[in-house]
């Protein structure tokens, strides 16, 4: 069975500090994100699922409440993106979740790093994440994430909080404000550029000095290129051209950070050396790559669009194959570990 109602195809992107997602849009972003209950642990710590039962309870809240799906019609659909440290148990667990807890009729997934770089329409590149709690950069060829390859490094931007708490010129008024309020922050922290003037700024009334909007910021940025260099040297060398070629910057502190792509740029720059002379698997460019500027809706917000759209695009190709997702006939039949004999069921894992 097909299913070819495209206003129903659902994408979920799961991440620290909730999910983010919606209904799918392929011209005009749909996209909303959901957060954790803040009073409790995130379920989620650095891609890795901590309580699934909580996990779970939150996906049903968003599936059912906040985007208003009966889970009696039973008519959408979902394709979820999968974090690269998951394992097929937790893949199994999430399709038997979706099955028997909303209903659906038709489940997919994808690998998150291959989703966002379809959403700057390529197949081949490196997907750099800067999490709330992490940093993943992950090397993808052909659309297969080389899992071996892949880095992970425990700074995200709830360590650049922390260091701004403990940082010697934070006041003491300063220090009160919640480590959560600091992390999500959008017009606070900036990286430090050799031409750029960094102004200060204000937290509600709280006024920041320059030098605090960009010193929590250093070690996240010295962890984000040294992770980035790993995950190239650890990837076939023939392949390394390609991958630079394409270079996708996602997660919140890429939105949160002002200018951390030029550094990143500048940073790698230094590292590889740009030359004709060095033999033809040494990389001479450093491209990054966004979503599309013909679609306006998503122009210029690659960090945190750019996943949700390789999946929207996705979605229409999926399910309106029946040999590509998990239909509930297959489910019922076979069970979920079925989800595996799928296209991106496969390379999720």
């Amino acid at each position: 069975m097909s299913l070819n109602r495209e206003e129903r195809y659902v994408v979920l992107i799961p991440g620290a500090e909730g999910t983010s997602g919606g209904l799918t849009g392929p011209l005009d972003p749909q996209c909303r994100f959901f957060p954790f209950d803040p009073s409790q642990p995130s379920p989620m710590e650095r891609g890795i699922v901590r309580d699934w039962p909580a996990l779970c309870a939150h996906w049903k809240q968003v599936y059912q409440r906040d985007l208003g799906i009966s889970r009696r019609q039973g008519d959408h659909p979902v394709l979820l993106l999968v974090p690269s440290a998951w394992t097929k148990a937790d893949v199994e667990i999430a399709t038997k979740f979706f099955f028997e807890e909303c209903n659906v009729p038709g489940f997919a997934t994808c690998p998150a790093p291959v989703a966002a770089l379809f959403g700057v329409n390529c197949v081949t590149g490196i997907v750099v994440e800067i999490g709330y709690d992490c940093i993943e950069v992950t090397p993808v060829v052909d659309a297969v994430p080389l899992k071996t390859a892949a880095r992970l490094s425990p700074v995200g931007m709830v360590d650049v909080a922390r260091a701004f708490l403990s940082h010697p010129d934070t006041d003491a008024a300063t220090r009160a404000i919640p480590e959560s309020t600091l992390a999500a922050a959008t017009d606070l922290w900036s990286a430090s550029l050799p031409t750029h003037i960094v102004p200060s700024t204000t937290l509600g009334d709280t006024p920041i000095p320059a030098s605090l909007r960009t010193a929590p910021v250093d070690a996240l940025l010295v962890a984000l290129w040294s992770t980035v260099v790993s995950a190239v040297d650890g990837s076939d060398a023939a392949a390394r051209i390609s991958l630079l070629d394409a270079v996708v910057v996602t997660g919140p502190g890429a939105s949160r950070i002002a200018h951390v792509r030029e550094r990143l740029e500048l940073d790698l720059r230094l590292v590889f050396p740009i030359t004709s002379t060095l033999g033809e698997t040494q990389p001479r460019e450093v491209r990054f790559r966004d979503t599309p500027e013909y679609l306006e809706g998503y122009a210029g917000k690659t960090a945190g669009l750019a996943g949700y759209l390789g999946a929207s695009l996705l979605a229409r190709l999926v399910f309106p194959d029946a040999k590509a997702y998990v239909s509930r006939d297959e489910y019922e039949t076979h069970g979920p570990g079925y989800v595996h004999t799928k296209p991106y069921g496969g390379i999720s894992v």
